[in-house]
């Protein structure tokens, strides 16, 4: 029994490893792709991909186009970054 805890306990450390690596290359990467001044503005990109669409078309047609929570934070208000900067 104690051998079965002993492999337990290092798969969660083990996992626990690859959720640290992981959030920490996120919150590295964060500012150039997510921010202002990143590789594409989310507000930027959707207010063309917004353009392209007839101005009579229904929300979720532009949701169905692009799927992304950032639409609905322009329906509440916010800007479309403010989604990204949440997270």
């Amino acid at each position: 029994m104690a051998m079965a805890a002993q492999r337990r306990d290092v798969f969660l450390a083990g996992l626990a490893a690859v959720y640290v690596v992981a959030f920490v290359q996120y919150f590295v990467q964060y500012p150039g792709l997510h921010s202002d001044a990143g590789l594409e503005p989310a507000s930027a990109y959707l207010e063309r991909v917004a353009a392209q669409l007839p101005q009579d078309a229904e929300p979720w047609r532009r949701y169905l186009r692009v799927p992304t929570l950032a639409w609905f934070a322009a329906g509440a208000g916010l800007r479309a970054d403010f989604v990204n900067d949440a997270a």
